[in-house]
């Protein structure tokens, strides 16, 4: 038992001893001589007051060759971090100026918008500050005397609606490595436009709330169904007749060809991208829109988005629809606005 013991007592002193070595090795090849000690450490830290890289002052002795020259190597390191530091606390600390116009969509100026201006604190980039004026009597509005490193401009006025990338902008005055900073020209100011509410009208909409679409489940059979808009349901009296030839549920993905088809008999379909559908025009309707996709063609798709002026109807009405569907759903989803008046103004109230 005791020479088991004794045996085993000098195979740890071994492991523990390689282990050392093993270590010192390791260290000096990573560093290119003999590790410093705890005080040699202790020496060469690196301490910053106010920003800039201070290496302590007490003296090392010069019988410690290394560890002086790791020093300077420290210090070369150190100065080139503060540099980096420097350029980095110079891009966000910019000077800010800014020049806009606010104008509505025939761009007559609209006087007393309320502007807010929100941009990165010089010392702090996570916080931000925000300021908010009104325009002056040409629409136009300024900012200067701020400092940082990007300016978001958010632009609002009542009875006006917030066009489509164009009421929130965000300007850099930093330059990187895709963009120069921007440059303010007080002789030509950024624009930014809002539409002017008109009158409105009590349109039939397809829902409301927390369900603004009327979503009915068709055959998938190619069977024609009709809706009735202004019921919001199924009926032989519909305004519009929808088909869809579509696989079942569980074959889509194998499926090569599917179709979806709207039909209008007296009246018609004309597709839209406006921002503000709501100007109806008087004429120009086509009575049928219809899909029909195969596999591995250029206009293959699995879904149907699409928007559209509608009318219908003797006097016509007329209104805008926002249909969806795709080929692993039973419902086509169906978002429109009416005017039962039968005027084409399709703006809300």
């Amino acid at each position: 038992m005791k020479t088991k013991f004794a045996w085993t007592t000098i195979l740890i002193v071994v492991i523990i001893v390689a282990g050392i070595c093993f270590n010192r090795q390791r260290s000096q090849t990573s560093s290119g001589g003999d590790s410093p000690s705890t005080n040699d450490l202790l020496r060469q830290t690196v301490h910053t007051e106010s920003g800039q890289p201070i290496v302590h002052s007490r003296p090392i002795s010069t019988s410690f060759g290394p560890d002086v020259t790791n020093l300077i190597t420290n210090q070369s390191n150190n100065s080139q971090i503060a540099n980096i530091v420097d350029v980095y606390s110079a891009q966000l600390h910019q000077p800010i100026t800014f020049f806009g116009r606010v104008v509505d969509q025939h761009n007559t100026a609209i006087v007393g918008a309320h502007v807010k201006f929100i941009w990165t604190h010089l010392v702090n980039p996570e916080t931000s500050y925000e300021t908010n004026i009104l325009t002056d009597i040409y629409g136009g509005f300024s900012l200067q005397g701020r400092v940082g490193a990007t300016l978001s401009v958010q632009v609002s006025a009542t009875n006006y609606y917030a066009m489509q990338n164009a009421s929130l902008k965000t300007f850099s005055y930093s330059k990187t490595f895709f963009q120069q900073p921007f440059q303010p020209d007080p002789a030509n100011p950024v624009v930014f436009r809002l539409r002017k509410k008109g009158l409105g009208n009590a349109l039939i909409t397809s829902g409301s709330g927390m369900l603004p679409d009327f979503s009915p489940r068709l055959p998938r059979d190619g069977t024609p169904v009709k809706i009735d808009l202004l019921q919001q349901q199924i009926a032989d009296s519909g305004q519009i007749s929808i088909s869809q030839l579509k696989p079942e549920l569980k074959e889509w993905k194998q499926v090569q060809q599917w179709g979806f088809k709207m039909t209008i008999p007296d009246g018609g379909f004309i597709e839209e991208n406006d921002e503000f559908p709501f100007e109806a025009p008087a004429t120009g309707y086509q009575p049928t829109v219809e899909f029909q996709f195969q596999q591995g063609q250029p206009d293959w798709a699995t879904r149907v988005k699409k928007d559209y002026y509608i009318k219908f109807g003797s006097p016509p009405k007329f209104g805008h629809l926002h249909v969806v569907t795709a080929i692993d759903i039973d419902d086509v989803r169906l978002t429109y606005q009416i005017n039962p008046d039968g005027t084409q103004n399709l703006e809300p109230q």
